[in-house]
Formats: structure tokens, C-alpha cells, sequence
């Protein structure tokens, strides 16, 4: 309910589109675009137990891992930068992946 919390997830279906950078770019957009148009200021991602490769994506992304729910079967993470920080995490365009069709 606090209107400065966003809860963010990714998917990439087509397998052959997975681990290129795609799922990273997105959620930076999204969170950038969260945080200085929305005024999000919390991101919390919920990831299925199994999902080690999801966890991965977050955790490089500077989210902490908050809890586990039984009862789900999953995690959760959370990510809360320091207003100094999110240019940076956000912006770095170092990983960029051009698209290709």
C-alpha cells in the first residue's frame, strides 16, 4: 500500500532469447522509468524457489534477498538504493545488448 513500493518481475519466453542481456535492459528501464517518474523508491522482485537463474538476474542487479515464503515457494527480494546510486546502477549502459531480429 505505500505508494513509493513497486513490485517488478521479468519473463523471457523464447528460450532462445534468454541470458542475452534482454531481461537486464528491461528491468532497468522499468525501474529507472520507476523511480523518476512514478517516485517508486523500494522494488521488490518475487521469484519462484527453483528459479536460481531469476535470483542471479536480481541479486547482480543490487537486490538482497528480504525472505522466503513456504507457503509460495519463493523469494524475495528487495532493492532500495541510495538516491546517489540509482543513476548508476540504472544508467550503465556498458551491458547494453543491440537487438537483432
Amino acid at each position: 500500500d505505500d505508494p513509493c513500493h513497486a513490485e517488478i518481475n521479468v519473463m523471457v519466453a523464447e528460450p532462445a532469447f534468454r541470458r542475452q542481456g534482454y531481461a537486464t535492459e528491461m528491468l532497468k528501464l522499468m525501474m529507472h522509468y520507476g523511480y523518476t517518474r512514478l517516485g517508486a523508491r523500494t522494488f521488490a522482485a518475487k521469484i519462484a524457489a527453483d528459479n536460481e537463474a531469476s535470483v542471479q538476474l536480481f541479486t547482480a542487479l543490487g537486490f538482497e534477498k528480504e525472505s522466503f515464503s513456504n507457503a509460495f515457494k519463493q523469494h524475495t527480494l528487495m532493492w532500495q538504493p541510495a538516491p546517489d546510486q540509482v543513476t548508476s546502477a540504472l544508467l550503465d549502459s556498458s551491458n547494453r545488448t543491440a537487438y537483432t531480429p
